[in-house]
């Protein structure tokens, strides 16, 4: 009975202990939910975090175009990072708004990639470790400090706690002392949670610090005895941490739904067709159903593609659609090398490949001013300014950087080389000279130089030793010419590397980044002896303008992707194809995508790379060269229905 009665009292004990949490799940809850809220609703106070994910738009298309959009493994770039950097900026009223907004983070990653919300999603994101890292450190280490403080205080051994609840009792041992009293200091006010911790596990220390008191110890043998009990009553704390991190979880992916598309269910609809077609032994319907289901996608890709988040949509086009296009054209392109091929299909086939290759390197928008880093100047104040500059020439991967460090090699060669020309080879030939009884004297003094030379060894009797001793010195003049030779084209080359790199960086660059980058250059890496007396040339690319306007190719706008993927869906329509009413509107669809291309819409949404932030224009113009191709392409096409064309 006894057993069971201190059971039930350990039980309310564990209960009562594990309940006291300095968290308030309410309270993150409900700051979860209203970021989630706000920003579903783009809420007028929540402009700021709107900004920051502009910047982060900013930052990938601005990186993307500078010095391309490859990642390294030594130094990731990443979508969690770049939304938790948000976080390290930002200044939150408590831990439980940081811990809200770390999750509401999680949750703008996963609505960007279009999925729902994943417990791996948030456990990954830097934001949130952090965020718990410093609960971690409130409950472990604070917590421990409080305690040990405590515990240190009820012995007479620190002067002042913010607890004075335990028995105070005087150490046996009048001399004792700790080893390191700093550490056994809490100059914080009295915190409710330990406060309770301490008064629920009251009989466990005062029994504790009687045995101490007890102990003939002194210094580091004293502070473990302390430690050692301060650590007994905080052995919950681990997996009350466990525990919170679960339910944390739990609220963020309880309390928040991703808006997926559900477009894909039309392909599952046109299966079933398919199947449906197939079981009716109706094949005569199959090139109606084909016509049904391009229609159908002509009129989606025209209205509701969201290249942004419509993954799986995205994914079926690059996996068949376009997989089978460039099929085709390479299959053209062969064929019209061939043996009997008609130089009209000759000229056709090959000019398909031109046109389309062209199509998808020229720019279909032009001089887009919102994109320019001159009209978004709240760029500069934002974390992924210093994130691009790190990325295109702080880190040592980078174009630039690698340029500087290898100019500045073949520089320190070029010096070594000469140094030893005159401090080795020159004084040794100058010595053996001497040895040899060939120079007596030499001096250099106010620009002129005195030479005094022996006659005996200048005596044809003599001729070994001295062409041996030129020979050897002109070996090496020539070894060090023709090194010296390469070295200056490398460097000329390296040095046209690097202004070729820069200028690219400068083109997408206002005159603050400019500054800013050259500052950084100058600081961070042109810093050696040898670079430094080459800086003139290394900065001269700055003096040149290299800003230019931001043209756009569209497979990174919405407009442009939906133009170019009219324009394949019609020419597939129309190459697997045979009769001819079928053909014609496969190239009523590429009229159509040629038409559209010349239209200017009111909005643009500017798409860097998969997952990152969109990016909005009203300001550009269309560039009608582009139009114009859509349109060659189309006739080029159309030109293979023409009944005198043979190899239709």
């Amino acid at each position: 009975m006894k057993k069971v009665f201190l059971l039930i009292i350990f039980a309310i004990l564990s209960i009562s202990m594990f309940s006291l949490n300095p968290l308030n799940m309410a309270n993150i809850k409900e700051n979860y939910v209203t970021y989630i809220e706000k920003y579903n609703s783009h809420s007028n106070d929540f402009q700021w975090f709107f900004e920051e994910l502009k910047n982060m738009g900013l930052y990938k298309f601005y990186k993307s175009q500078m010095v391309g959009s490859a990642e390294y493994t030594d130094r990731p770039s990443y979508i969690p990072k770049h939304l938790s950097s948000i976080a390290e900026e930002h200044k939150f009223e408590s831990l439980e708004k940081e811990i809200a907004f770390a999750g509401f983070l999680a949750y703008v990653q996963s609505d960007l990639a279009g999925k729902n919300l994943k417990e791996e999603t948030i456990r990954s994101l830097p934001a949130f470790y952090l965020a718990l890292e410093k609960y971690s450190t409130y409950l472990q280490d604070t917590g421990f400090l409080y305690i040990k403080n405590a515990i240190a205080y009820s012995l007479g051994l620190v002067k002042d706690s913010p607890n004075k609840t335990l028995l105070k009792i005087k150490m046996k041992n009048r001399r004792a002392k700790l080893e390191s009293p700093e550490y056994y200091i809490y100059e914080g006010n009295p915190d409710t949670l330990f406060d309770n911790i301490i008064s629920e596990n009251k009989k466990t220390l005062e029994d504790g610090i009687k045995e101490i008191s007890k102990l003939k110890i002194t210094g580091e043998d004293l502070e473990i005895e302390i430690d050692d009990l301060a650590s007994k009553v905080l052995s919950f704390v681990p997996e009350k941490i466990k525990k919170d991190t679960s339910e944390i979880i739990n609220i963020f992916l309880n309390n928040a739904e991703v808006k997926k598309s559900r477009e894909w269910i039309r392909f599952v609809v046109y299966l079933l067709l398919i199947i449906i077609v197939f079981l009716l032994k109706k094949n005569n319907l199959y090139q109606w159903l084909f016509f049904g289901i391009t229609l159908s996608e002509s009129i989606y890709i025209l209205n509701y593609f969201d290249f942004s988040k419509d993954i799986i949509t995205s994914f079926l086009y690059g996996t068949f659609l376009l997989l089978g296009f460039s099929l085709i054209l390479v299959t053209m392109f062969f064929k019209a090398f061939g043996r009997n091929v008609p130089l009209l299909k000759r000229i056709i086939n090959v000019s398909l490949i031109v046109v389309i290759l062209l199509l998808m390197n020229m720019p279909l928008f032009k001089n887009v001013e919102e994109i320019r880093m001159e009209n978004n100047p709240d760029f500069h104040s934002s974390i992924m300014q210093k994130t691009l500059l790190n990325d295109i020439l702080v880190y040592p991967y980078t174009f630039v950087n690698k340029d500087v460090a290898y100019i500045g090699s073949q520089l320190s060669a070029e010096y070594s080389s000469i140094r030893y020309i005159y401090n080795s080879a020159l004084k040794k030939f100058l010595i053996d000279s001497g040895k040899s009884k060939i120079l007596d004297y030499l001096n250099y003094e106010d620009g002129k130089a005195k030479v005094d030379l022996l006659l005996q060894g200048l005596h044809i009797d003599n001729f070994e030793t001295y062409t041996k001793l030129a020979t050897e010195f002109k070996k090496i003049l020539d070894e060090f010419e023709k090194n010296s030779e390469k070295r200056y084209k490398n460097i000329e080359n390296g040095l046209l590397e690097y202004n070729k790199n820069v200028t690219n960086i400068l083109k997408y660059s206002d005159e603050e980044f400019k500054e800013l980058f050259k500052d950084t250059l100058e600081k961070k890496l042109i810093k050696s002896s040898v670079l430094v007396n080459y800086k003139p040339k290394l900065l001269s690319v700055f003096s040149e303008k290299t800003n230019t306007s931001i043209n756009l190719k569209p497979i990174i706008t919405d407009w442009g992707t939906k133009v170019l993927l009219l324009l394949i869906l019609g020419f597939l329509y129309f190459f697997l194809n045979d009769k001819i009413r079928f053909k014609i509107f496969g190239i009523i669809i590429m009229f159509i995508a040629s038409i559209v291309s010349f239209i200017k819409p009111e909005t643009i949404h500017v798409l860097s790379e998969f997952k990152y932030p969109v990016l909005n224009a009203q300001s550009f113009s269309v560039n009608i060269m582009f139009g114009i191709l859509m349109l060659i392409f189309t006739a080029l096409s159309g030109l293979q229905i023409i009944k005198f064309y043979k190899g239709r």
